[in-house]
């Protein structure tokens, strides 16, 4: 039997967390978000921070080299209402439109021609879309007898053919290659498809709930809370499950460690995966969190200090095969914690987008894009989409 009444809580932490306010959850989560002087060229290590002590030697690798970032250019779009939701190569996906209004659309950054390519006319809103090199998904929600029900759909990019995927109810989704995974609505199962070949993985089905899946490659990693998550509830600073990872191909199944699981705006954002790197929030005593990174392939562990002084305590993000963290405009190596690169924003209307969730940078290759809102004199939000590269 699941536990009904904590999938019931889970549920409103869900529409609770908006609840908060999300301003104020960024302001917590930000760090050192403000805009840098421009491009570095040559960041440096303060000596004050000490290092914490490692549980596990890393696999030694070259020193990461700086990068060098062209300036920001301005993308010209057919509306101002164009929020940004992810990228691949030179195309990224985005939502276009509030509530029933909503579109999910793809832009070609080397032409600004913008494409819509949902097509239901019975949806009330759609949301969650991510790309890859062949594919788009994104879960829309729709009227049912009972409540709404939410649908899986997915756009094959070759094809140019939209449908649903079968038996599915996303409650959260994320997409790498051709595999596609999601936690099942009302349920708490975690599930994985393989938009080419068919295959479906139950990743994670088991009493208790499993949800926030991510995925790179063949590994998995998601939130559990298990049957006595309620025994775990910290009054003050919320909840924390355990962070979990899955092998697709081997079905190897572990923890890695635990993530905060907090009442507001920033819960599921303390874990992210790029190629075989993890790095999460860890929960540590007395209301304390620490930055980690495990590697999946030495399954070794060690804390991560930022260079220039930086806390990251929600919102991460990670991208490329190098497994670059991002943070509002700072780039850092996820081996070693350098400041690799600051965005020059010296030609950018607006302040970062607040509607990615505290990410507004995504980056695939050598292409970086980057997105603001600002208030027009109607008081209407104003998008605006910003591209550079990463030079050579």
């Amino acid at each position: 039997m699941k536990n009904n009444d904590g999938r019931t809580i889970l549920r409103l932490i869900f529409i609770g967390m908006y609840i908060t306010g999300l301003v104020a959850v960024l302001a917590q989560c930000s760090g050192d978000t403000s805009p840098g002087p421009g491009i570095l060229v040559e960041p440096t290590i303060p000596t004050a921070i000490p290092a914490p002590t490692e549980t596990a030697s890393p696999t030694q690798h070259p020193t990461p080299a700086p990068l060098y970032l062209t300036t920001a250019t301005e993308v010209v779009l057919p509306t101002d209402k164009f929020r940004l939701k992810g990228l691949y190569d030179d195309t990224a996906v985005g939502i276009v439109g509030e509530g029933a209004e909503t579109q999910v659309v793809i832009l070609d950054l080397t032409t600004g021609r913008m494409h819509r390519i949902d097509s239901s006319t019975d949806a009330r809103y759609r949301a969650s879309p991510h790309i890859s090199e062949r594919w788009v998904v994104w879960y829309e929600s729709v009227d049912a007898p009972v409540g709404k029900h939410r649908r899986l759909m997915v756009y094959d990019l070759d094809k140019g053919h939209e449908f649903q995927l079968d038996n599915a109810v996303p409650d959260d989704l994320d997409l790498s290659g051709d595999i596609v995974v999601w936690t099942e609505s009302m349920v708490g199962d975690v599930f994985a498809h393989d938009l080419l070949t068919d295959q479906r993985w139950p990743v994670a089905v088991r009493p208790g709930g499993q949800f926030f899946p991510r995925i790179s490659g063949q590994w998995v990693i998601y939130l559990e809370h298990g049957e006595n998550w309620e025994e775990i509830k910290d009054q003050k600073y919320g909840r924390y499950a355990d962070l979990r990872a899955y092998h697709l191909d081997t079905g190897e199944d572990f923890l890695i460690g635990q993530a905060p699981l907090p009442n507001d705006a920033s819960v599921g954002t303390h874990h992210a995966i790029a190629g075989s790197k993890v790095v999460w929030i860890q929960h540590l005593p007395n209301y304390k969190t620490e930055l980690r990174v495990y590697d999946l392939e030495t399954r070794t562990s060690r804390p991560l200090v930022l260079s220039d002084g930086t806390q990251i305590t929600c919102f991460l993000e990670l991208f490329g095969d190098d497994a670059l963290l991002v943070k509002g405009t700072r780039i850092y190596s996820l081996e070693d914690g350098r400041l690799l690169g600051v965005i020059d924003t010296s030609t950018v209307k607006g302040r970062l987008s607040l509607s990615t969730l505290g990410s507004a940078v995504y980056m695939s290759g050598n292409r970086v894009v980057l997105s603001t809102i600002e208030e027009s004199t109607s008081g209407e939000s104003i998008w605006r989409l910003y591209t550079l590269q990463v030079k050579p």
